[in-house]
């Protein structure tokens, strides 16, 4: 389990990830396209029940950040989704 800033993301025993809280820059990895990361979202989305980070490997470690969560598999890749302006 990892909590971000308004997000939070858990990891089952096989693999799966599941997130919850605050995905207007798409940190809980549901699919949206991201907003302009120079722009303020207009309308907030937030999920209020887990909900599972589909076309995921299996994962081993989650991080949730401010508005990004990054997601470590057992060969070392890591894959991101949420806010990328920097």
């Amino acid at each position: 389990m990892s909590a971000g800033l308004n997000h939070i993301l858990f990891v089952s025993k096989l693999g799966s990830v599941f997130a919850m809280g605050d995905d207007t820059n798409g940190q809980c990895g549901q699919g949206r396209k991201s907003n302009d990361c120079t722009v303020k979202s207009i309308k907030e989305t937030r999920l209020d029940a887990p909900k599972q980070v589909l076309r995921l490997p299996a994962i081993i470690q989650a991080s949730a950040g401010a508005t990004h969560s990054l997601f470590l598999t057992a060969e070392g890749i890591v894959f991101g989704c949420g806010m990328n302006n920097h």
